[in-house]
């Protein structure tokens, strides 16, 4: 028997259809998009986080920095009329009045500063030794006078912490009495001055001067990167020294003492050299900077720094106030009680 013939069966296509593949291509994009902009959230938000902490940071040092130097202020070896030392008369200054190492002036400022002009402190004068073109328009500037928290040499034995350099600095030399007074010595050879009088202490004197800078690197004078400085005694010269980067604004309120109950009266962001010497409190106000910009970041914020008022800049950096109150522990008039050592 012949066997029947084999009929051809047509099998299904096994590949997509265009609407399939259309349709797995959006779902590939969606995924694809969903990825990447979770990862760019996440990355963003690390960037965030990563310039708040760093600014946090930078602004609680560069308070801390300026409250200590606040607290000191007119601490000079504990002395009960520090105004009575006579000036070191040789010292390279920073201007006119002999202001370095003047035990008269302990306690100075120079409010909203022009840029471009040599910026002129109520009491010190002109500051030579600053650059008024380097430093941030508006900003206020701070000049301290003391000496170190402890004697570097006290009866005839040396600090722990002193060193062995031949730089030389400026000692205040004070000895039950005699007259107190500033004498010019290396570190290495305090042992050598201790000797002929080691019943005498000797204490570095540090004169400072806090300002704000538009730069932090001194090779590239044109990024914007306001920095915390300061000016300081080196030696027999005044040096800079950058200390904070980000700090764009600095502003200081002084507490004056009208009638010398130790209470302040009111606060004055200008306050003349009278109102200065009766200063109890000084109020600190430092607006802070993110060092880089973050994307999709606008600073539409209105800032208030004691009595100044800053609008928002309208970029891509993220700022933070930050304020404290400082007593003043070393009375700056001239009938001053005993400096408290910190």
């Amino acid at each position: 028997m012949t066997p029947p013939l084999c009929r051809a069966v047509a099998l299904p296509d096994k590949g997509f259809t265009l609407v399939e593949l259309l349709v797995a291509m959006l779902l590939g994009i969606v995924l694809s998009v969903g990825m990447v902009t979770a990862y760019l959230g996440t990355k963003q938000s690390a960037v965030y986080q990563d310039q708040l902490a760093r600014m946090q940071e930078n602004g609680r040092l560069a308070v801390w920095l300026l409250s200590r130097e606040v607290v000191m202020a007119g601490f000079f070896a504990g002395l009960t009329a520090p105004h009575t030392v006579t000036p070191a008369a040789e010292i390279a200054d920073c201007g006119l009045t002999k202001w370095v190492l003047n035990t008269a002036l302990p306690l100075d400022h120079v409010d909203n500063h022009k840029r471009g002009i040599t910026p002129v402190a109520t009491s010190a004068g002109a500051l030579s030794c600053l650059h008024g073109d380097q430093i941030k328009d508006g900003t206020d500037i701070l000049l301290v006078q003391r000496t170190a928290a402890e004697p570097s040499f006290s009866l005839g034995s040396p600090a722990q912490r002193l060193g062995v350099s031949r730089v030389k600095s400026w000692y205040l030399r004070v000895q039950g009495g005699a007259p107190a007074g500033w004498e010019w010595h290396a570190p290495a050879g305090l042992g050598v001055a201790a000797a002929s009088s080691p019943e005498a202490d000797y204490w570095k004197g540090l004169s400072r001067i806090f300002y704000v800078r538009t730069f932090s690197n001194p090779h590239d004078k044109q990024a914007d990167m306001p920095t915390l400085c300061v000016k300081t005694i080196a030696g027999n010269t005044m040096e800079s020294r950058c200390l904070v980067e980000g700090i764009e604004d600095l502003q200081f309120d002084f507490g004056i003492d009208s009638n010398g109950d130790g209470v302040p009266d009111r606060y004055l962001d200008a306050p003349s050299q009278s109102q200065i010497r009766n200063a109890v409190t000084v109020r600190i106000h430092l607006l802070v900077r993110s060092i880089a910009t973050i994307s999709g970041w606008v600073d539409e914020k209105t800032y208030l720094l004691g009595r100044k008022h800053l609008a928002g800049r309208r970029d891509q950096y993220m700022r933070r106030v930050l304020s404290t109150t400082v007593l003043l522990h070393n009375r700056l008039r001239p009938a001053s009680r005993q400096g408290l050592r910190l």
